[in-house]
């Protein structure tokens, strides 16, 4: 009988034991996932943080925006105008019937473009990588990718494009001078439709 005693208060130590172990456990999960989430939403706000500093990524925010506007561009006064953001979207060889010389806006404005889809391939690589969590950052990024994608504020009134939609001729200029497959994942990625397969090339 003793011995029957002794063995039940043996059990009961040693479920408690593993009991408490694993309230222990479940503890440790519960911080490192919020430890996990806290720096995920670090890495996001210093994306963001970047994302609004930057000159050019300020640039492209803005010629995407609006179809004229003046600003400073490194503490220079810059001004732009709707045939400027679409004219802008040429590639090199491409003749819409307008002369192949990119003006000093024009080409800034590329810089502006080039600089939006490297920061966007950048975005992809983080959220992929589990770095930035997707909510948060579709609710910030997904307006800029829109307009990116769909040039929704810019209609070329003047066929200063020839017989490209503005929309066309973004998609042409990611697959030439961006990284297509990151723009597309990207967009299915933060649950936005793009206007045409980036990784269809156009039949001719």
């Amino acid at each position: 009988m003793v011995n029957d005693t002794k063995n039940l208060v043996d059990v009961i130590l040693t479920l408690a034991g593993g009991v408490g172990a694993l309230i222990a456990f479940v503890h440790t999960l519960q911080t490192w996932k919020e430890s996990q989430r806290w720096q995920r939403a670090d890495k996001l706000d210093k994306l963001i943080e970047a994302f609004e500093k930057d000159s050019l990524l300020r640039l492209a925010c803005l010629v995407l925006d609006w179809t004229y506007r003046k600003t400073e561009v490194d503490g220079k006064e810059f001004s732009f105008a709707n045939d400027d953001v679409l004219l802008a979207l040429r590639l090199y060889g491409d003749d819409p019937g307008q002369t192949q010389e990119f003006s000093p806006i024009q080409a800034k404005i590329r810089d502006a473009y080039d600089a939006l889809l490297t920061f966007f391939s950048r975005l992809d690589a983080a959220l992929e990588a589990g770095l930035v969590d997707r909510a948060p950052s579709r609710r910030y990024f997904i307006y800029w990718l829109d307009v990116l994608l769909t040039m929704k504020h810019h209609h070329d009134q003047g066929r200063v494009l020839g017989e490209q939609t503005p929309a066309q001729a973004v998609t042409s200029y990611i697959r030439q001078y961006g990284n297509p497959s990151a723009i597309e994942h990207l967009a299915s990625t933060l649950g936005f439709k793009v206007p045409a397969p980036l990784l269809t090339p156009p039949t001719r």
